[in-house]
Order: C-alpha cells, then structure tokens, then sequence
C-alpha cells in the first residue's frame, strides 16, 4: 500500500473515533475540573432518548433483508443463551452466588465504542448488525437482567 492509500486509511479511521476521542477528553476534564455531573439526568437521556432513537433510526433506514436480520437475532440469542449457561455453570463451580452474579457474566457491553469501529470495519451492514445486537442485548439487559438481580 503507498503512503497515500495508508494516510487515507488513517484519516478514515479517524474521522470514525475521533467523536470517541472528544467525547473521552470532554468527560476526563469535566473530571479534573471536577465539575458537577448530572448523572441521573444524563442517565435517563441515554436510556429513554438517544439510544432507542439510535435503534429506531438504524433500524428503519437498513438495507438488510429481514432475513439477515433473523439469522442476526438468532446468532445473538444462541450466544447469549451459551453465555448464560456456561456463567452460571462456572458460578455453582466456584460457589459463588449465581442469581445475584448470573446477568453481570452473561450480558456483554455491546456498544461504546463497538458501534463505531463495526461501522469502520464493515460499514452500513456492519453498523447495522451490530445495533440489531446492541438493541437485543440493551432490552434483555434491562428486562431479563434486571429481573434476575432483583
């Protein structure tokens, strides 16, 4: 690859985190400033606003087949499943309480900084996949996780 084929690449895989980037920054000055942080407020924004306008949006304008799109909550589904057995498997093995630590190993943090490099590494089908993932892992994480905690 010649010089310019390798700063192209760069320029692209930064334009894809730099948002990540200063978003970090933001977050480690707002820290050293040690600035009031609205936690709850910015909590409630992220799970009731932006993030199902996330999925919706993503969802809405794919150009994946619905087809594709099963066979992604299938996968999904089938792993978390595997995940879920073999966590709890591991807890009764080392006699750790399994109903209070099941949902903490099976559920994955599937977004972040995932989202960005999925779309990096396989564009608009990658970015698709992965928020079809990211939402069905986010609704059983906050319904079949919530409820095995409590």
């Amino acid at each position: 690859m010649t010089l310019a084929g390798w700063s192209t690449q760069y320029v692209s895989i930064m334009t894809l985190l730099l948002p990540v980037f200063v978003c970090a920054g933001v977050g480690a000055v707002w820290g050293l400033k040690r600035l009031n942080f609205p936690a709850q407020f910015v909590s409630t924004l992220v799970t009731s606003v932006t993030t199902p306008a996330l999925v919706f949006h993503t969802l809405l304008t794919t150009q994946l087949d619905n087809a594709l799109l099963l066979q992604t909550l299938n996968a999904a589904l089938l792993g978390l499943a595997i995940m879920a057995a073999c966590a709890a498997l591991l807890l009764r093995l080392f006699r750790l309480p399994v109903a209070a630590l099941l949902s903490t190993a099976t559920f994955p943090n599937c977004g972040n900084l995932g989202l960005p490099v999925a779309y990096l590494a396989f564009g608009e089908v990658g970015l698709t996949v992965a928020v079809t993932i990211f939402a069905i892992f986010s609704f059983l994480q906050h319904t079949v996780g919530v409820g095995l905690t409590s």
